[in-house]
C-alpha cells in the first residue's frame, strides 16, 4: 500500500509520487543513535566515553564552560552536551554533498559555542548529531555512510535509502 501526500515541486505544485525523492535530513539522528548503540553493544566505544578521545577537532569549539568536562557520547546523542544548536557564523556549513560532510563540520566547530556545561541541560543542537556521526566512524574505522548502509539500512530492508542522489 503506498500513498503519496504532498508537493514534489512546490513551485510548480507537481504532487508527490511513489518515485518522488526526498532530502532525509534528520531523519539521519535516529541512524546515528542506532549506530551508538550497535558500537556500544560491541564493546568499542561506552556511552561515557569523551568524544575528543576519537574525535579531538571538538576541542576548536568555542567557550566552553570554566573547569567542564569535555562531553560524551551520550550527552551529544541526548543534546546534553551544551552545544547551540548550529554554528553562530552563517556559512556553507550543511549545504553540499555527504562526501564533504567531516570537511564542513569541522570548518563549523570554530564557529560553535557552548551554551552550557555538558551535561547539565538539554537543548536542541543539529551540531551535536553532525559530531557523533563521524565521531563514531571514527570508533568503527568505517565510513559513516558504509556503517549506515550495511548495518543499518540492508538489515532493514531499507534498499531504497540513500545518502547521496544517484540514477537509481
Amino acid at each position: 500500500w503506498t500513498r503519496s501526500v504532498g508537493f514534489a515541486d512546490m513551485k510548480t505544485r507537481r504532487l508527490a509520487s511513489r518515485s518522488t525523492v526526498y532530502r532525509i535530513g534528520s531523519i539521519t539522528k535516529p541512524f546515528t543513535a542506532v549506530m551508538l548503540m550497535q558500537l556500544v553493544a560491541a564493546g568499542r566505544v561506552q556511552l561515557s566515553d569523551p568524544v575528543e578521545r576519537y574525535l579531538p577537532e571538538v576541542k576548536q569549539i568555542a567557550s566552553k564552560p570554566p573547569g567542564a568536562a569535555p562531553f560524551t557520547f551520550l550527552q551529544l546523542a541526548t543534546m546534553t552536551a551544551g552545544l547551540a544548536r548550529e554554528p553562530d557564523e552563517v556559512g556553507p556549513f550543511w549545504t553540499g554533498p555527504v562526501s564533504d560532510w567531516e570537511k564542513k563540520l569541522f570548518a563549523a566547530l570554530p564557529h560553535t559555542r557552548y551554551l552550557s556545561s555538558p551535561g547539565t541541560e538539554y537543548s536542541y543542537s543539529n551540531i551535536d548529531y553532525a559530531t557523533l556521526g563521524p565521531a563514531l566512524a571514527r570508533v568503527a574505522h568505517e565510513p559513516y555512510t558504509e556503517w549506515e548502509r550495511s548495518r543499518v539500512f540492508k538489515p532493514l530492508g531499507m534498499e531504497r535509502t540513500r545518502f547521496e542522489v544517484d540514477p537509481t
